[in-house]
């Protein structure tokens, strides 16, 4: 069984181009994801929810993984974008999980992330997909350096994008207690996992726990959409 909330905001900008999906797929178990979408106008707001809306739709019809629905969501705003110049730059990030069985299995395309929870600990399950992690991962960059790198948000990969597609699958194998975060980088560039593990230590009621994770982010005044998914594991699934 999962417990959940989530929360999506524009913050100070004129549109949200976040997009969340929370839902319970038959036979599948139980899915959630985030998207962060780039394009002018509204651009990046369709490619996050057509992105989104097409992986739940190909998991339905039963298509059998994640990279294949990746790639079918990737098609579908490429199409999109060929038929409608107003759309012709959209792309976006797309984070997505399923879990059956207290085991999670996940997939990537961009720089939202996914957190885990346990205890006194917190874990980052993604990669991000920018230029500046890319450095850090080569040894070029200090991870402190990155924050302020003028290619923190500079994607290497995103669906839609004429870049090369590359989908981080990921796996976990969870227990009762555990939490789980997805969130688009309008929050983890403002909240620190230190600070996510220290409210959840500090929080045993998930309830709270969410309340004083929305007040940490809001009081941080964020300059850019934000979206969080959080959830917690009360037995199988």
């Amino acid at each position: 069984m999962i417990t959940q909330h989530e929360f999506s905001s524009k913050g100070p900008r004129a549109s949200n181009q976040d997009y969340v999906v929370v839902d319970e797929l038959p036979s599948r178990g139980f899915f959630a994801s985030v998207a962060d979408g780039v394009g002018g106008n509204r651009g990046g707001e369709i490619a996050a929810k057509t992105a989104s809306m097409a992986v739940v739709a190909a998991l339905k019809e039963g298509v059998g993984d994640f990279d294949e629905c990746f790639r079918v969501a990737d098609a579908k705003l490429k199409e999109l974008s060929q038929n409608d110049p107003a759309l012709a730059s959209m792309a976006t990030t797309l984070t997505c999980i399923l879990i059956s069985q207290l085991r999670l299995t996940g997939a990537h395309v961009g720089d939202c992330r996914v957190y885990i929870l346990r205890r006194n600990g917190i874990r980052q399950l993604t990669e991000d997909h920018t230029e500046a992690a890319k450095l850090v991962r080569a040894g070029s960059l200090q991870k402190h350096e990155a924050y302020s790198h003028p290619y923190r948000n500079l994607l290497y990969s995103a669906l839609g994008s004429a870049k090369n597609l590359i989908v981080e699958p990921f796996t976990f194998d969870l227990l009762p207690k555990d939490r789980i975060l997805l969130m688009s980088d309008g929050v983890y560039s403002v909240v620190s996992k230190r600070t996510f593990r220290d409210i959840s230590v500090t929080n045993p009621d998930f309830q709270s726990f969410f309340d004083s994770v929305l007040a940490s982010i809001e009081a941080r005044k964020p300059n850019d959409n934000f979206s969080i998914v959080a959830l917690e594991v009360t037995g199988r699934s």
